[in-house]
């Protein structure tokens, strides 16, 4: 039997960022935390989407889709 960590791990959480804008690099990563930068003010214009995919019950939840300020 594995032991509690204390993290949710039925939980993904979904950071994406538009690609080669910045220093957004094409292609994917995974983080134990969040990924750098991501708490920052930025106000730059950029597509990005949040969000969580749960492993029990298949859906994904999509907190914001669209541009970092204003349409895209």
């Amino acid at each position: 039997m594995s032991r509690p960590t204390g993290y949710d791990r039925s939980l993904i959480e979904v950071d994406l960022r538009e690609a080669n804008f910045g220093e957004f690099r094409s292609g994917r990563r995974s983080y134990s935390d969040y990924p750098p930068g991501s708490a920052d003010n930025d106000d730059r214009k950029y597509r990005m989407v949040f969000g969580t995919y749960d492993l029990k019950t298949r859906k994904l939840n999509l907190y914001h889709c669209g541009g970092n300020i204003g349409p895209p």
